[in-house]
């Protein structure tokens, strides 16, 4: 879940290519084009290959089963879901070894990486991958992947087409209603119905073609939410605060005092601005407030907490601190989280709250709406091509992710220049050239340095204080540029992986084969209770059957309830989403005042040495006795 490089703490690795790399083996061997070609045909011209594109791809090499089954196992071992390109190279290097009968393992790569057989694969047009949909045999894909990773990317592929028509004709009405307690009628439980043809028909009898519907989705994604901006919609618990991701209401600090007889463990001074308050926490409460938010707020984007793990030294300490400050800031920037109960008694009950947390665990209930006033003003076709179009927000937000962390890694290379600029600078301040000159003087009373020597070298010592000052000018920079990184460009990485995480809560938490179920059992009861009639013999086993009928039917509508919620906050998020990329201009401004300034103060320490280099005696003949 937290494979975004340390969100928390100081570390710049590199996004994917160097956070999930298997070995580096292959970082300086030069490789055939073969390489490059198939990596651009299976990404399609993105950053990875996605594991469902691997094993349709794997399948039609020739080697036997079980040396693919070695390769996706290896290929696959630091990210189940994908493959960076650095990654898709070490698998096909491994496909090489196997098509030569090598055995396949990483020392081997180690050991012919300067001499890999020829990679013989055919992406010719009429053999090549069918990226759209897979020729591959279920069954073929079931033995080849044994994690079944590849059951929740085709869940994640078929979510679009096997959700609920809930917003068809008046079913989104229908849902609602049915949610505040009335029977459901036969009609309202039919689902939509799709046949060979790749038509689909809805409740109310339209027939539509697929095409069209992927058609309509791509406008969709190219207007954006625009659609609704003629009507009277407002986007759900706005406020102008939580787009300003540098406002810190929560102060925490690390307690000096340990708790525990065997275990000490580590206790927090939490203070709340906004609150006016000060408590004691440990990082189990944050976990578990954290866990509250999931499962009231499932469909919202939520911050990151810092994963668990047993403190052993000091930078996870601080990191652990920071991340826990990052996060209790967040939850604070967002008004609707401000004003939980729960988190109320979190941020100002002075005491233990271990049975508090506990029971509102176990309380805790999916947060509720009207839904007619939640969708007000949003039209109904939007919200339903927005949730079919799910992948394609995930890409989207993807290349969002991947843009800023190329800036981001892109600065802290600058940050690192700028450090060693620093120290070069000051190395060319501190040598001592007047020393030189004194010292040849005393041990050689023949060499006497004639004038303008001496005030070449009373002009080098006022040159070296200038140099000395650019220098703590260039490390300024760098230290302005990690904390730019730090303190905000990192909270918007966090912010885009948080949507992330959304995007991918809503394509895992597809019910249609739950409701399919129900609908199934509901329609069976509702024809034995027709079929027993009235009589008194059978009015016990009628009974049994309506009591179950109306549960039943109870948990029926609160699966559709949930659905219509997941598809209405799903359109509001991916708009609360797109108004934080205002942040952007933030980060870009902060960046630009710190390099202008910087530069002013540059420009001026070097014009004073431009002076003191006019003051210099500048004619040969000076030199002289």
């Amino acid at each position: 879940m937290f494979d975004i490089p340390d969100p928390w703490g100081e570390s710049t690795q590199a996004y994917q290519e160097e956070y999930d790399l298997i070995t580096p083996c292959l970082n300086t061997v030069i490789l055939a084009p073969i390489y490059e070609k198939t990596f651009k045909k299976l990404s399609r011209d993105s950053y990875t290959v996605s594991r469902s594109e691997f094993l349709d791809f794997i399948s039609t090499v020739d080697i036997q089963n079980v040396a693919k089954k070695q390769i996706v196992f290896i290929a696959f071992q630091n990210n189940p879901m994908q493959l960076s390109k650095q990654n898709f190279f070490i698998a096909l290097a491994l496909i090489s070894l196997a098509q030569k009968g090598i055995d396949i393992s990483i020392t081997s790569l180690e050991k012919f990486k300067n001499a890999l057989p020829e990679l013989n694969i055919n992406l010719e047009p009429n053999n090549n991958i069918n990226l759209q949909a897979s020729n591959i045999s279920s069954d073929y894909h079931n033995s080849l992947d044994e994690n079944a990773f590849v059951t929740k990317v085709s869940i994640e592929k078929e979510t679009a087409s096997s959700s609920l028509n809930s917003f068809s004709g008046n079913s989104f009405d229908e849902s609602r209603s049915s949610y505040t307690g009335k029977n459901i009628s036969d009609n309202t439980i039919k689902s939509t119905v799709y046949d060979n043809n790749s038509n689909y028909t809805t409740k109310s009898g339209n027939s539509k073609n697929k095409n069209s519907i992927e058609s309509s989705n791509n406008n969709t994604l190219k207007t954006g939410l625009a659609t609704s901006s003629n009507n009277t919609w407002k986007l759900v618990d706005e406020d102008k605060e939580q787009y300003d991701l540098l406002l810190d209401d929560i102060t925490i600090e690390e307690d000096p005092n340990r708790a525990g007889l065997v275990f000490k463990r580590v206790n927090y001074n939490v203070s709340s601005k906004f609150f006016g308050s000060k408590v004691v926490r440990r990082y189990n409460d944050f976990f578990s407030l954290s866990t509250y938010l999931g499962k009231k707020y499932f469909y919202r984007m939520l911050p990151l907490i810092p994963p668990k793990g047993f403190p052993v030294d000091r930078p996870f300490l601080d990191n652990r601190l920071k991340g826990l400050t990052t996060f209790s800031c967040a939850i604070m920037r967002l008004s609707y989280v401000r004003k939980d109960d729960f988190v109320k008694i979190f941020f100002n009950k002075n005491e233990d709250i271990s049975k508090d947390l506990k029971l509102a665990l176990n309380e805790v209930k999916l947060e509720k709406w009207d839904l007619n006033e939640l969708s007000r003003g949003i039209p109904t076709e939007s919200i339903k091509l927005i949730y079919e179009s799910l992948q394609h927000y995930e890409n989207l937000v993807k290349d969002d992710f991947d843009k800023i962390y190329k800036v981001y890694t892109s600065l802290d290379k600058v940050g690192k220049l700028k450090s060693a600029i620093s120290d070069e600078i000051l190395t060319v301040s501190e040598v001592p050239l007047n020393d030189t000159l004194e010292n040849q003087s005393n041990k050689n009373t023949l060499y006497k340095p004639c004038l303008s020597e001496n005030k070449l070298e009373r002009n080098f010592s006022e040159l070296s204080m200038n140099m000395s000052d650019i220098s703590l000018l260039e490390k300024s920079m760098s230290e302005v540029i990690s904390s730019t990184m730090q303190e905000y460009m990192k909270r918007y990485i966090s912010l885009i992986y948080s949507m992330k995480l959304l995007i991918d809560r809503v394509m895992t938490s597809n019910k249609a084969a739950e409701v399919s179920n129900l609908e199934e059992k509901i329609i069976s009861y509702k024809e034995q209770i027709y079929n027993l009639g009235e009589s008194s013999t059978n009015s016990s086993s009628s009974n049994r059957l309506k009591t179950v009928l109306i549960n039943d039917t109870k948990a029926l509508n609160d699966i559709k309830y949930e659905e219509s919620l997941a598809k209405i906050m799903l359109y509001h998020e991916i708009e609360r989403y797109r108004r934080y990329k205002s942040f952007k201009s933030v980060i870009f401004k902060k960046i630009a005042q710190d390099y202008i300034r910087h530069h002013t103060l540059m420009v001026n320490s070097w014009k004073q040495v431009e002076s003191i280099t006019e003051m210099m005696p500048s004619d040969s003949s000076q030199f002289t006795d």
